[in-house]
């Protein structure tokens, strides 16, 4: 066998295992990306209501426009 500078090797592996770290990092984020793609967004939707004869808007979060109005109307009763 040749004869290794410490330093070297210890260099070397630092590199190897930062190398490594940022594989598996890189991996994890595409994976969330791709579990969030399977999942719907929450998103904000202003949906006019009626409180009391006047007219307003009411900002709900909801995954959809239809869900926003059917959690407008149950927050009005």
């Amino acid at each position: 066998m040749k004869n290794r500078n410490s330093a070297d090797f210890a260099g070397c592996l630092v590199t190897a295992l930062l190398l490594l770290w940022f594989a598996a990092m890189w991996i994890l984020c595409k994976s969330a990306d791709w579990i969030m793609k399977g999942r719907m967004k929450m998103k904000n939707f202003i949906v006019k209501v009626e409180i009391d004869g006047i007219v307003t808007n009411r900002l709900v979060k909801a995954e959809t426009a239809e869900e926003a109005e059917r959690k407008a109307k149950e927050e009005e009763k």
